[in-house]
């Protein structure tokens, strides 16, 4: 049970912090905004985040 928890979290992990720069050029032309300002906001909810 324990392997199947560390699995699924190393993955779930992965895929967040994957999944964002494959994603960046997408959201940005979607959205209008810039990419730096998107990359920006992303670390700013990971710091929230990091301070619950």
């Amino acid at each position: 049970m324990l392997i199947v928890l560390c699995t699924t979290e190393i993955i779930s992990w992965g895929i967040l912090y994957y999944a964002f720069p494959v994603l960046l050029p997408t959201i940005s032309s979607q959205t209008g905004w810039p990419q730096a300002a998107i990359t920006a906001g992303f670390s700013a909810s990971q710091v929230v985040a990091c301070r619950r």
